[in-house]
Parts: structure tokens; sequence; C-alpha cells
């Protein structure tokens, strides 16, 4: 217990860290390629067990070439995926969670990297989806209680996103579960 504790406690430290790096504008983006079969790779067996243990199916899918790489900060890409993934995990009793990977050609021949989180828990309902993405705050309060967490995940999420020069988007439906998209420009490469 004493452990689990201190665990909790460090967490939320680093997550304040990183919240007032970003907010301060010191936080250092290393771009380097990254491989997305990779990105798939280590979100599936550090999920996997999860999925298990609260017997739900969990979902992977590389769409498109697997050796395509994208440059990209992959330790910041990897904190905003197991953020979302860990939220989808926190709030899905019953059914499945999806993770898809995509590359697609917008505007001028400029690519970009999609990675969508799906799960079928308890859902956000409208009026309250910004509110999620402020620092320390919830869907409800009765939420902390219930799951636990600070409230910072998503609020950190959505500003790496931003500074990886992507995007965090949010699609949902109480009851129904939760869509995230981050969407990151990409240059893409074969490798």
């Amino acid at each position: 217990m004493i452990h689990q504790s201190g665990g909790d406690l460090l967490g939320l430290v680093n997550d304040i860290l990183d919240l007032s790096k970003v907010e301060a504008g010191k936080l250092d983006i290393v771009s380097e390629p990254v491989s997305l079969e990779e990105v798939l790779r280590l979100m599936e067996e550090q999920f996997q067990p999860l999925a298990s243990s609260k017997s739900l199916a969990f979902d992977t899918e590389l769409i498109g070439e697997r050796s395509q790489w994208i440059l990209s900060d992959p330790m910041r890409l990897n904190q905003i995926l197991r953020n979302l993934l860990g939220n989808a995990f926190k709030f899905t009793e019953t059914g499945k969670i999806e993770l898809k990977i995509f590359t697609k050609t917008v505007d001028e021949g400029k690519a970009e990297a999609v990675f969508r989180v799906v799960d079928t828990g308890v859902g956000i309902d409208p009026a309250q989806q910004e509110l999620i993405f402020e620092a320390f705050r919830q869907e409800d309060g009765s939420i902390s209680r219930k799951y636990g967490g600070s409230g910072l995940g998503l609020a950190i999420s959505r500003q790496l996103a931003e500074l990886l020069g992507g995007k965090l988007e949010l699609q949902s439906e109480k009851g129904k579960g939760s869509c995230f998209t981050l969407t990151l420009p990409a240059e893409l490469s074969m490798s």
C-alpha cells in the first residue's frame, strides 16, 4: 500500500513538472525517426496484460505500409498514447479498446499520422468535453473518487500534441464510449 501510494505521488509530481515545463516553454522536443510498427508493438506489450486482467478485448491495427516511419519525438508520442490508452482502460468495464494507426496525405502532398484510441467505456457528456482538457479537471467530482487520477493527463497530452505540431480531438457520447484522435504532421519515409 505504501509502495503504491509512493508511486502515485511520484506520478503526480512528474505530471505537474511536465505541465509546468510545457506552460513555461521549457520542454524540449527531440524529433527523430519513429517506426509506426514499433509504436504499435510497444503499446500492445504495455496494455495487453491490463486488457487480459480486465477481460477486455484490445484490438490494434496499423493500416497501410508496416515499414512506415515518421519524424517526431518518440518519448512524447508514447507519453500521449499511454495516457489515452490508460484512460480508456480505466473508464471501460466491458467491451473493448482499439488503437488504430494510419497515415494520410493532406493538402499539397503533406502527410499526417493519425493515432485513434476508441473505447466502449462510460463516455463523456458533450457539455464537459472541453473541460477535461483543463489541468486538474475531470468530467465531474465523483470521477476522481471512483476512478482516481489527478486530472492532468489530458491537459498534458493536448499540450504535447500541440508542441509536436498536431492536435488531440475527442468524440464521445455519455454511456457509449469515447474516441480520442491524435493527429501529427508526418514527414513520411520508408525504411
